[in-house]
Parts: structure tokens; C-alpha cells; sequence
């Protein structure tokens, strides 16, 4: 029991701790420094704890994303293929020149 008691004795104090810590000034024309300082500091800790893919996993993903674009493209240049020859046709059939 007691050491529950001084547990949330130092919450309280670390608490107070962080009310009393002073705070920049981060409005006004002069606190625009400070917020790209800390945004800087911010994305470098975010940049450290990214997980980057292995160079195995970069070409194999990248040969999928090649592969999928081919087969999408022969899909997309055989649909075309498929409505230009039923437009042209259409247009035969209404005695248009095409």
C-alpha cells in the first residue's frame, strides 16, 4: 500500500513538473523559427522509426507493379480496340462515313 501511495506522489510531482516547464512562444511573427525547428525535429524521430523495405522486397514489388500496368494496358488497348470497331460499325449502319 505504501508504495502505491508514493507512486502516485511522483505521478503528481512529474506531473507539476511538466505544468511548470516554461512553453515557447510559438505565434506570432517570430515564432515561426520555433515550429519549423520543432517540426524538423519531429520528422527526423519519424524518419527513424520507419521500417524501410529490404532491395529484395523494393524489385519484387516493382516487377508486380510492371507486370499489373502490361496486363492493364493489353486490357485497356483491347477495350478500346473492342468500342472503336462497334462506334465504327454503328456509323456504317446509320450510312455515316467513317
Amino acid at each position: 500500500m505504501k508504495t502505491a501511495m508514493v507512486d502516485n506522489v511522483k505521478d503528481a510531482q512529474v506531473g507539476r513538473r511538466e505544468a511548470e516547464t516554461p512553453v515557447v512562444a510559438t505565434s506570432g511573427p517570430l515564432g515561426w523559427w520555433a515550429r519549423a525547428k520543432d517540426f524538423l525535429v519531429k520528422v527526423r524521430e519519424e524518419v527513424g522509426r520507419v521500417s524501410w523495405p529490404t532491395q529484395r522486397e523494393v524489385q519484387a514489388t516493382t516487377i508486380v507493379v510492371i507486370i499489373f500496368s502490361l496486363i492493364m494496358g493489353i486490357y485497356l488497348f483491347a477495350v478500346d480496340a473492342a468500342f472503336n470497331k462497334l462506334v465504327e460499325w454503328i456509323f456504317r449502319r446509320l450510312g455515316g462515313a467513317a
